[in-house]
């Protein structure tokens, strides 16, 4: 984890220190109704910020904050990307840092590619679940995200998340109690309401998993509490972003 952080920290320092490797720096501001990440429930309406830099030969590095329920969220990326008009893929790392005890450190290894209106998306990670139930056994994880972008109209998007116990291979089937598995679908539009400034509208729906002929209860909540109607949310944000040189 801390590794994660070092490289992720020199890779910034490297690229921003550079002025021929630096093609272009962003960064981004805004506000949104509800957090949700990877169709779990976060916390309410929250600000956020971040800073994006990509070199000229397709790396690129960020950083990206925003309160959660109880602390800070902050998450440092880095990776490479590639294509061309029709074909575009990329490839990186990511970690997902909380303070005050909010959740345990995330640190994943991700890839995605897109071509025309379809994009792919991949992660694969490892966190240390602190229920003393499971002894901080490592924990595995793995998120698939599909989202299909036409021209005109809304994007329509499917996820997938399953955490599993290290030792998935001598104990089959068992499953952390705090892992946040199931699918989700989101249906959603963007709208540029002036320059740099953009507001977006989703709506969300939790489903179950499936399992051999039946389906168990999905355990992702769009909502603060367990109750029926956290399988729904609809998410409003506003995004402006600043470009600061290249």
């Amino acid at each position: 984890m801390t590794k994660l952080r070092l490289v992720c920290a020199a890779a910034a320092l490297a690229a921003m220190g550079s002025g021929t490797a630096l093609a272009d720096t962003s960064a981004n501001v805004g506000i949104m109704s509800d957090y949700i990440f990877r169709g779990v429930y976060q916390t309410g309406a929250t600000a956020f910020a971040g800073i994006d830099v990509e070199g000229e030969t397709g790396m690129y590095v960020g950083a990206w904050g925003t309160n959660v329920h109880d602390g800070l969220e902050y998450d440092l990326y880095l990776g490479y990307r590639g294509g061309g008009e029709m074909f575009t893929w990329n490839a990186g790392v990511t970690g997902y840092y909380y303070t005050d005890e909010f959740d345990d450190t995330y640190q994943e290894l991700n890839a995605g590619f897109s071509y025309g209106f379809l994009t792919i998306d991949y992660a694969l990670g490892d966190y240390k679940n602190g229920n003393a139930l499971y002894r901080d056994e490592a924990q595995t994880y793995q998120y698939v995200g599909v989202t299909f972008t036409p021209e005109t109209g809304p994007y329509y998007f499917v996820g997938r998340t399953d955490y599993k116990n290290i030792d998935t291979d001598l104990m089959p089937g068992r499953w952390p109690g705090t892992g946040k598995n199931g699918y989700w679908f989101e249906i959603g539009k963007s709208f540029e309401i002036m320059e740099d400034l953009e507001i977006s509208i989703a709506a969300l729906y939790s489903g179950d998993v499936p399992q051999g002929l039946s389906t168990t209860t999905s355990s992702i909540q769009l909502g603060p509490s367990s109750a029926s109607d956290s399988e729904y949310a609809l998410v409003v944000k506003l995004t402006k972003t600043i470009a600061i040189g290249e």
